[in-house]
């Protein structure tokens, strides 16, 4: 079952019961957002992204390789003053 989700206070990123955890496959949508990330390793998948609101934010993404995963829902890995 989808984990429940619920919007940061700000109105901000997507915070998650649980973490996302999707490992990406070859080819799919990884995004990075420069005003909530801890660090640039932290990215979250295309799910996660459309459904979170990073408007206003540094923002990109690239084509994944297989391997690493979204990071969504992981506390450590965004700041709450970004998101």
């Amino acid at each position: 079952a989808e984990a429940k989700q619920r919007s940061h206070p700000s109105g901000g990123g997507v915070f998650r019961a649980r973490p996302c955890g999707y490992v990406f496959k070859r080819g799919d949508i990884a995004w990075n957002c420069r005003t909530c990330q801890t660090d640039s390793t932290c990215v979250i998948c295309d799910n996660c992204f459309k459904n979170s609101n990073h408007d206003g934010h540094e923002v990109f993404f690239h084509r994944t390789t297989p391997g690493g995963c979204c990071d969504c829902g992981d506390a450590e890995a965004w700041k709450l003053e970004g998101c």
